[in-house]
């Protein structure tokens, strides 16, 4: 429901409320990438200079995930 009212935020305007959804989500969870995207979209809209903070905190989950990704297929291969 947090993601929904935080869409419903971006889409009036409120970036801060938004904003604040978007970290909540990510907060409990920092793979939410649909939570990126928002906070992505959101920041746009309000701060550019916040991007390259996003932008590295996505780059970060991402290699978390791959590191997920190599660590399951290891896995499969070894029928572990």
């Amino acid at each position: 429901m947090v993601l929904v009212t935080s869409h419903y935020y971006t889409s009036i305007g409120d970036y801060e409320l938004a904003k604040m959804g978007f970290e909540e989500i990510l907060s409990k969870d920092p793979l939410a990438f649909e939570a990126y995207h928002g906070l992505v979209m959101a920041t746009a809209q309000s701060k550019f200079e916040e991007l390259d903070n996003l932008m590295k905190r996505i780059e970060n989950a991402n290699d978390r995930m791959k590191g997920i990704k190599n660590a399951m297929e290891k896995c499969e291969k070894e029928k572990i």
